[in-house]
């Protein structure tokens, strides 16, 4: 069989963005030309990529895979598809097939489209492809890449659970801004074991000459490792720096008031937490983050201060913020507490039914609790079978409800339509019911 002509090509030309767009919209591939491309590509209509980047603020955190997902891909200037597993994305068109295609096409890709196919990579967080972009990277561009590409790889491999490639990319930058550091702060702030890290690279980049807005993304970062971590020292010295800095009205702003508080609670320290978070209602109660409002209500719970605790809850209704499980369960732990009769739950109950969260596993579990503590074991009953499918949260705070009240016959029958349910008792449950029997 003759081998196909070849196709004329000005040499020099570069396909851009908005090229690739007009290109996809009124190209066909030839049959001779599929021949010679490795397998065929299916090109889809399109008017715009899916997801455009040029008028889009880059985030610093992003959702990150667990790194044990994955196997190390080390990426160098020869890998190519044979030398990663099979893709696990299930788009047809994947950045690999433009890749390919624009090969076979001889045509140049700009920045503009490798950062295009790069945070497609990041959303669909794909290892395979990730890997298989960065490699045509590296042989088509000369190093060190630019400082805009190579944030953009750290994010991807971040987000595809590839540590390993990110901090390889961050060491061999021979210029690092803000946003360098803070996507790397955040990639192990998301680890189990990375919190030590994150802290460390932080006080590395507070070594460096560095200024920028994403200085703030990996504040908040930080904090959070310390609060994973309990490392209460280091979050003081973050807030005291913050202090120094951009003084005290300014440290409660926004996100980095939300993040103190989150870390004082997370941290059991009730009383510093609900001081911040007092000195952001004084400054900027419209724009509390609803993290902020939740931890602070946890706060008080904690502090014993259940009345308090149903007061902020109001008043972050009445401040426009939407509900969530954890801000309604953290309402209802305060009701149960409190010797209304259970009228202050009962409402918070009638709310959580109107905005759509009154079957939420967590949300009934907190029901069954609070309307347990106010004797109220009729009502409790409702609320547990008002789910279809509870979880093991739900059933032992059924279970403990049984067994407060003395209803222990309940109790075993309980453990058994938990079996029947297909969840298996804890031993401490079981343990907990024997001990109830016994007595």
């Amino acid at each position: 069989m003759a081998e196909p002509a070849a196709i004329p090509l000005k040499p020099q030309l570069r396909l851009t963005s908005r090229r690739l767009r007009l290109f996809t919209c009124t190209f066909s591939i030839p049959t001779k030309l599929q021949s010679i491309i490795p397998r065929a590509v299916n090109v889809t209509l399109q008017s715009k990529p899916p997801h455009s980047i040029s008028k889009q603020k880059l985030s610093a955190s992003v959702p990150l895979r667990r790194p044990e997902q994955h196997s190390r891909l080390e990426i160098s200037d020869d890998t190519t598809e044979e030398t990663v597993s099979s893709s696990s994305c299930s788009d047809n068109n994947l950045p690999s097939d433009v890749l390919r295609l624009m090969d076979a096409l001889q045509l140049q890709l700009d920045e503009e489209l490798y950062l295009s196919l790069i945070k497609e990579c990041t959303y669909a967080r794909d290892a395979t492809q990730a890997s298989l972009v960065h490699a045509h990277i590296l042989n088509s561009h000369a190093v060190p890449l630019p400082i805009r590409l190579t944030n953009r790889l750290m994010l991807m491999h971040a987000a595809c659970g590839n540590i390993w490639n990110a901090r390889k990319l961050f060491v061999e930058m021979p210029v690092k801004d803000t946003l360098s550091w803070a996507i790397l702060i955040s990639a192990y702030s998301e680890l189990p074991d990375g919190h030590y890290k994150a802290m460390k690279l932080f006080a590395k980049m507070l070594s460096q000459p560095i200024k920028g807005e994403y200085i703030f993304h990996a504040i908040i970062c930080t904090l959070r490792s310390c609060a994973r971590s309990r490392n209460i020292g280091f979050g003081l010295q973050i807030h005291a720096l913050m202090i120094k800095q951009i003084g005290l009205h300014e440290a409660v702003a926004g996100n980095l008031g939300s993040a103190l508080v989150q870390f004082y609670c997370m941290v059991d320290c009730s009383n510093t937490a609900l001081e911040v978070f007092d000195e952001m209602r004084r400054s900027y109660l419209k724009v509390i983050g609803l993290s902020a409002w939740s931890s602070a209500i946890t706060s008080c719970n904690r502090d014993g201060q259940f009345k308090e605790a149903i007061l902020l809850f109001i008043q972050m209704v009445m401040s426009g913020k939407r509900r969530e499980s954890n801000s309604l369960s953290s309402a209802l732990t305060a009701s149960a507490n409190v010797g209304t009769n259970g009228l202050s739950g009962k409402q918070i109950h009638a709310d959580a039914i109107k905005h759509g969260l009154g079957s939420k596993p967590f949300v009934v579990a907190s029901l069954v609790h609070m309307y347990s503590n106010q004797g109220l074991l009729i009502e409790a009953v409702r609320s547990f079978e008002a789910i279809e499918r509870p979880d093991e949260v739900c059933w032992n705070a059924m279970l403990v409800s049984c067994t407060r009240h003395g209803l222990f016959d309940e109790a075993v029958k309980v453990l058994y339509r938990m079996k029947a349910a297909g969840l298996q008792p804890t031993e401490n449950m079981i343990n907990e019911v024997k001990m109830a029997c016994m007595n």
